[in-house]
């Protein structure tokens, strides 16, 4: 490795941001198929409707009458959704992020165009940039997406300094796509 270690200056704020913004991602991912679904729903609604005034055919009555119940299905569906992103947000991955830092306190970072390495005390993690599936970036933070998103290695200037971000920043844009709506 070309590069000297980069000490992670972990908190558990930052820390817990960094994890509420790849699940912020991932919710948007999921409300834009809901929204698709809603859109096809309200297409079925539109043409039953138009069925049933402009024929005298007494077939479409059944699904005239079933139509608010599957609204109904689709609103409690939404409704449970946005609970358990809720709970999972405010509880789960809160002690998601409590092991995890309680883990990372001495973690180092190095990388160069190959490979990117987080050295702890009992362990090294080595994964070839090839490894991550796609990036993301905020202003001050970088991304970078395996197969599960919430196993995501994430750094930011305040844990890591804005010239290792930079870095990182220019390596990812030459390996990795930028991640689309979710994984």
């Amino acid at each position: 490795m070309g590069m000297e270690p980069i000490r992670v200056n972990n908190s558990f704020e930052e820390s817990y941001r960094q994890v509420l913004f790849i699940d912020n991602f991932l919710v948007k991912a999921v409300n834009k198929k809901n929204a698709k679904r809603a859109l096809f729903c309200l297409g079925l609604s539109v043409i039953t409707l138009l069925l049933f005034f402009t024929t005298n055919n007494e077939s479409i009555v059944p699904w005239l009458f079933l139509m608010p119940f599957f609204w109904l299905a689709f609103v409690v569906y939404l409704l449970y959704i946005r609970y358990k992103t809720y709970k999972r947000q405010k509880y789960i991955l809160r002690e998601f992020v409590e092991e995890v830092f309680q883990q990372s306190q001495h973690v180092t970072i190095t990388f160069d165009n190959d490979e990117i390495r987080a050295i702890q005390p009992e362990s090294t993690l080595i994964h070839k940039w090839s490894d991550f599936r796609a990036y993301l970036e905020e202003d001050n933070a970088i991304y970078l997406f395996q197969k599960n998103p919430y196993l995501a290695w994430s750094f930011s200037s305040r844990e890591v300094g804005n010239t290792t971000i930079t870095k990182l920043k220019t390596i990812a844009k030459e390996k990795l796509p930028v991640l689309q709506d979710g994984l």
